[in-house]
């Protein structure tokens, strides 16, 4: 069995690793992630991995948003209003989300060049504000511009293609609630004309797009869940409709997929009907009608359905992703291979195995290929690693009781000898354990226990000290700290030094933020809004501690070279009002510590901060041990390092 995550809802294919064969992806509800599961090959799937996303994540769509050739993840949530983007590492592993704003309950997600500018937009449909975002890619998979688009009643389902042909993609969305469909044409600059409206069934939910009666233009066909059908709009050359048919499917239909299911050269149709529990498969007489439905088990309460060549014989098989209920499990993801013929083999079924916490990739046993660490915070918790073979797929996994909840996991050789072992943090022990590696992927958890502060969340491992051993970071979120644990090379640590952050710690990352050639610490506080940074002595230990600003709820943080300077600057994800912080590195010789708004000058601004921030005792003028005090000692500190400048 494979796992997916917590309630996948959305359901998307494509080749994420490269090697030639589809792999799966699902945006999973009540998991707030997606999970990414590679073929083997042969139409089996390996062990996943779990991204971070935002509040309710309900749809996924797959495409090139950095131009780096790979196929990177656009996730809708209906929870946060925003959109997660993750982007491809090159090997079907993703880099942590962005999040970009969109409307009132985005559900259904879209990709594609609308302004012609080689870079790929995004369509997101918004449930409750009854309209579609249009988000531009200004490059690298930036979306720094939302446009909305007024729709129907209850937007979901979103297809963008050219209707018309003239070269520029259109529009069109499924709205539930006015039980009609929105076209919306592309004027060819990017922008889209007022909506025209096209009748569909009761309730439709998805939208699909493809030649069904061989006229060489796109027509349209959609999944109606209330009157249990699939309505086909017939295209009539010029992006208008005219009402071909309805064709009955299983009950309440949520997903609607086209493809050439028995290789006749024309598309078929397949559905994932929720309430019977099964599939539903049409076949194209050549004409654009359609073949009394096939019914295919699938599980309880199937909610999205894709279709995709996962074996490798030249046939489109199928996915669908269930809800789950009675004896099935509610995260399985289903695969149905073709018989050549149109026709499908009983279902395989992929299970989860619990809630992923953090996952974390390295080369354990020495091959040069990546394997993967897990951390399960389901019952009592434990943490796994899953050896890759090199080909997309894991084997031998291995898991390791822990006494508490694991949180956040890394990967990093402790003891010299080559091969990497795997740090965690506990959340409800307030404590760092090791699992020893041993060589060759043999394991041993070890019986020491590190203290950290009050309920660890975040983790970081880096030579902090230049003694050539690896030590560790913590960030506290209970005890409002950060933990720094020197390694001394033989998977012991000497005892924690705490620095005081912000108000409630969540993410940790490490670099050189001043050019000195040590490691630098920087920590991102979900409670007070900001990001709180440390530098580091050139021993291990941290002083000129300066604050930033950020979004709210800044979870986690990441550092790297944005602007080509050779400075490291630094990304934050703001969980409370979906968004990213940029702060750019201004100060990359030396730190500037008075220079409070960070916009590299020292004038009558930094001076209004500090003063407001001293008097309502706000972390910002709180820049002088004893830190959480505010007293003389943060005055005279703050008149010091203004009177002497920024570099």
């Amino acid at each position: 069995s494979y796992a997916a995550g917590d309630g996948p809802i959305g359901l998307a294919l494509g080749d994420l690793d490269g090697d030639g064969d589809l792999d799966m992806v699902t945006a999973n509800e009540l998991g707030n992630d997606a999970s990414v599961l590679l073929n083997s090959g042969d139409g089996t799937f390996a062990a996943p991995g779990s991204y971070a996303a935002g509040s309710f994540p309900e749809s996924v769509a797959l495409g090139d948003l950095d131009g780096d050739g790979d196929l990177d993840m656009a996730v809708a949530n209906i929870g946060s209003d925003n959109t997660s983007v993750l982007l491809n590492n090159g090997d079907g592993t993703f880099a942590a989300q962005s999040l970009f704003a969109a409307g009132d309950g985005p559900r259904g997600v879209a990709l594609g060049d609308v302004d012609g500018d080689g870079n790929v937009d995004l369509a997101v449909t918004n449930f409750n504000s009854d309209n579609i975002s249009v988000l531009m890619n200004a490059g690298g998979g930036f979306f720094p511009i939302q446009i909305q688009y007024a729709a129907g009643d209850g937007p979901v389902g979103v297809a963008l293609d050219d209707l018309n042909g003239d070269g520029h993609l259109d529009m069109v969305v499924a709205n539930r609630n006015s039980g009609n469909t929105s076209v919306l044409m592309n004027n060819t600059t990017g922008s889209f004309m007022d909506q025209t409206f096209f009748p569909a069934g009761n309730g439709p939910v998805d939208v699909a797009l493809g030649d069904l009666d061989g006229d060489g233009d796109l027509d349209i066909a959609t999944a109606n869940e209330l009157s249990l059908d699939t309505n086909l709009l017939l295209n009539n050359g010029d992006g208008t409709f005219a009402v071909e048919a309805r064709y009955a499917v299983g009950a309440n239909p949520l997903s609607v997929a086209l493809g050439d299911l028995d290789g006749d050269g024309d598309l078929d149709i397949a559905t994932a009907n929720r309430d019977s529990n099964d599939a539903s498969v049409l076949l194209n007489n050549g004409d654009g009608s359609f073949a009394a439905e096939a019914r295919y088990a699938a599980g309880a309460l199937p909610r999205s359905v894709a279709l995709g060549d996962l074996d490798g014989d030249g046939d489109l098989d199928l996915v669908a992703a269930q809800s789950g209920a009675g004896d099935f499990n509610p995260n399985d993801i289903i695969v149905m291979l073709n018989n050549g013929d149109g026709s499908y083999a009983p279902p395989t079924y992929y299970d989860s195995r619990g809630q992923i916490e953090s996952v974390a990739l390295g080369n354990l046993d020495g091959d040069g290929i990546l394997d993967i660490a897990v951390t399960n915070a389901e019952s009592s918790g434990n943490l796994g690693v899953v050896q890759g073979i090199g080909d997309g797929t894991f084997r031998f996994e291995h898991l390791y009781s822990t006494s508490g909840t694991p949180e956040s996991i890394a990967i990093g050789d402790l003891d010299n000898n080559g091969f990497r072992d795997v740090v965690v943090v506990e959340f409800d022990n307030d404590n760092l354990k090791v699992l020893q590696n041993q060589a060759f992927f043999v394991f041993r958890l070890l019986p020491v226990n590190y203290s950290t502060g009050a309920q660890p969340r975040g983790l970081a491992t880096g030579d902090l000290d230049g003694d050539g051993n690896l030590d560790v970071v913590v960030a506290n979120n209970a005890s409002d700290d950060a933990s720094v644990l020197l390694g001394n090379g033989d998977f012991t640590f000497a005892p924690q030094t705490r620095y005081a952050a912000g108000d409630g710690p969540w993410s940790v990352a490490l670099g050189d933020l001043d050019g000195d050639g040590d490691l630098d610490m920087t920590v991102s506080n979900e409670l007070s809004s900001d990001v709180i940074m440390w530098l580091n002595n050139g021993d291990g230990t941290f002083s000129s501690r300066t604050r930033y600003a950020v979004g709210a709820g800044p979870a986690s943080i990441a550092l790297g070279d944005l602007n080509g300077d050779g400075a490291l600057d630094m990304v934050v994800s703001n969980a409370g009002n979906g968004d990213v912080s940029v702060l750019l590195n201004q100060c990359s010789a030396q730190p500037c510590p008075a220079d409070l708004n960070g916009d590299g000058l020292l004038d009558l601004a930094d001076i209004s901060t500090f003063v407001l921030g001293f008097t309502g005792q706000d972390p910002v003028a709180d820049l002088a041990e004893p830190f959480g005090v505010f007293d003389l000692a943060d005055i005279t500190a703050f008149i010091s390092a203004f009177n002497a400048g920024c570099p």
